[in-house]
């Protein structure tokens, strides 16, 4: 939607209301999936502060 005036979908007039859950649902989706997306690089980029092969040490079960 460019504007509360200005809608650019052809079929704006079957329902406005159906068109703002839409819009709204459409949203919800893509600021979901962001989300989903940055916790995803976080935990990859995601570096121990301390030794890195003392932590690969404790993850794998080492001392």
């Amino acid at each position: 939607m460019v504007s509360d005036e200005l809608e650019v979908d052809s079929d704006v007039r079957e329902d406005r209301g159906r068109e703002a859950l839409l819009d709204e649902s459409f949203n919800n989706w893509v600021t979901r999936n962001i989300d989903q997306q940055t916790r995803q690089q976080m935990d990859l980029t995601d570096v121990p502060n301390g030794n890195v092969w003392d932590s690969a040490d404790r993850v794998d079960g080492g001392t």
